[in-house]
């Protein structure tokens, strides 16, 4: 629109104010076009209800909306002659679009972070991904927050290099006297990041404790006991001491019951005592025709028996316990009726002969 032929009436000031408007408004017109597209593009049939979808859609469409919005503002500013002559507005008005620019790209990125860690109090599901879920959005916002306060320090007109040299020597102080806790605190977000050991899963640490992982936190990991007691462990022990997955990689999980026969016994006999045994017990725990049937191996000559391992599937490591308990008693009651000889160790102490007195 030329507003020329209107400056017989307008101030050069006010027709300045005017196109400056004139171009802020075509900007915000076209900022919102554009942000209905990307929504049109997010929610059209076949792509709404995508993964990422949804972790685009909010992003993407603020990015578009806001990003011209205020490159709008900052072209409606350079209509402004007047103030980009006065020196103290015009740097007035580049720190603020500064600024402003600076925000919308920290809420940008804290909106991507968001969308694609999104905070959730829902453990049952999948308690392993909303708690790295939740540790990855802390660190990111965390990270996000402090390069947003240095820009805008920098951007104010302060020197931060003392600021960065003495945060250097600061935290150089901080992480000596805290070396144990930041490597616990380290240790747990690369425990999070290597999923070998996930909550939910049952564990078995160096010292033959066990249980399940109840919670993998900043500092500790806790793990609740076959007791119903909580044992808390501190991640730099997790990452250093070697640690049995019992839920992984797949199931069913195997136990074995570990006895011995007489010498004489007949062994095919003893086998087919053992594996009748077994399938009875395994058959009490679950009714899952998917688990492999239960198999029997030789062990070797022992002092005073042929030692003999019976393997028995089980669906879960849940039932480990209670399936051994089971066995043990079945087997002991089962080898009694067939009259097979489970026998006892033998230590046979031979005196020795009196050593003759030397001849004088």
């Amino acid at each position: 629109m030329d507003l020329s032929k209107l400056a017989f009436f307008l101030p050069e000031q006010a027709e300045e104010w005017a196109r400056g408007g004139v171009v802020l408004a075509v900007g915000l017109a076209v900022a919102f076009l554009l942000w209905r597209a990307v929504v049109w593009l997010f929610t059209r049939p076949g792509v709404k209800g995508q993964p990422w979808a949804e972790v685009l859609r909010r992003p993407v469409g603020g990015a578009v909306f806001w990003g011209l919005a205020l490159k709008s503002v900052g072209l409606a500013a350079e209509e402004l002659t007047y103030l980009q002559q006065n020196a103290k507005y015009a740097d007035l008005l580049s720190k603020t679009l500064a600024l402003a620019w600076l925000a919308f790209v920290a809420i940008m990125a804290l909106r991507f972070v968001l969308a694609v860690f999104p905070p959730t109090k829902d453990l049952t599901s999948d308690p392993t991904t909303a708690h790295r879920s939740n540790l990855f959005r802390k660190l990111s916002i965390g990270v996000v927050c402090v390069f947003a306060a240095l820009f805008a320090l920098r951007i104010l007109g302060m020197d931060t290099t003392p600021l960065l040299a003495g945060g250097a020597v600061g935290g150089l102080i901080v992480g000596l006297a805290l070396q144990e806790s930041l490597s616990n605190v380290f240790s747990g977000i690369l425990f999070s990041m290597d999923e070998s050991v996930r909550v939910g899963d049952l564990v078995r640490l160096g010292d033959n404790q066990e249980g399940y992982v109840q919670r993998i936190g900043w500092r500790t990991t806790l793990i609740k006991l076959w007791d119903d007691s909580l044992l808390v462990v501190p991640n730099s022990q997790i990452g250093k001491e070697k640690i049995i997955n019992l839920s992984y990689p797949a199931l069913p999980f195997v136990v074995n019951v570990d006895f011995g026969v007489a010498y004489d016994s007949d062994l095919e006999k003893v086998e087919a005592v053992c594996l009748g045994v077994a399938r009875q017990v395994q058959s009490g725990l679950t009714d899952s025709p998917d688990l492999r049937d239960p198999y029997v191996r030789w062990q070797g000559f022992r002092d005073s028996s042929i030692g003999v391992k019976v393997f028995l599937p089980v669906p879960s490591p849940d039932v480990q316990y209670r399936a051994k308990s089971e066995m043990v008693k079945a087997l002991h009651r089962a080898l009694g009726e067939q009259g097979i000889v489970v026998p006892n160790p033998i230590i046979t102490l031979r005196p020795m002969e009196p050593v003759p007195a030397p001849e004088t």
